[in-house]
């Protein structure tokens, strides 16, 4: 009886781990996937990698606001905020589009939730903010133009 009990724990022992494993897998090959693209340079492909080549959809008024200032004082501390009404939120990435390396922030979005995000990202240069958002399946961006100034004279 004792072997019987002992071989039923390990069968459920090794059932969970591979439960877990079944979860972890797709988590961290999605992190080693966005890792790889903080580091990509080309837009293009940095755009193309999250979105497969689906189609973007520029959001309607309201649906994703983009706060950030029109001018920054210095890009290394530019403050953004970004609020949406839309559904079913599952991704939300930053893109700084003059950036060396363009995509500064990505977020996954718990189930249900509508995410209110505020953040302080780095630009390289004055150049196009975007937020690439993944609801319902579908992708949708907002963009807005920062003015990047040196010494905060706006100028």
């Amino acid at each position: 009886m004792k072997l019987a009990t002992e071989k039923l724990s390990l069968n459920t022992l090794i059932s969970s781990l591979v439960v877990v494993l079944l979860m972890i897998l797709p988590v961290a090959s999605h992190a080693e996937s966005m890792g790889k693209l903080f580091q990509e340079k080309d837009l293009k492909v940095v755009v193309k990698t999250i979105t497969g080549g689906a189609e973007i959809k520029t959001a309607k008024d309201g649906e994703l606001v983009l706060w950030a200032p029109n001018i920054a004082e210095g890009g290394d501390q530019v403050s953004v905020r970004l609020k949406s009404k839309l559904k079913n939120i599952e991704q939300v990435m930053l893109i700084a589009e003059s950036n060396p390396r363009p995509l500064v922030a990505s977020f996954s979005v718990p189930n249900g939730k509508i995410p209110l995000i505020k953040n302080s990202i780095k630009m390289a240069k004055t150049g196009y903010l975007t937020a690439l958002v993944k609801a319902d399946g579908q992708f949708y961006s907002v963009k807005k133009k920062v003015k990047i100034t040196i010494g905060g004279c706006g100028g």
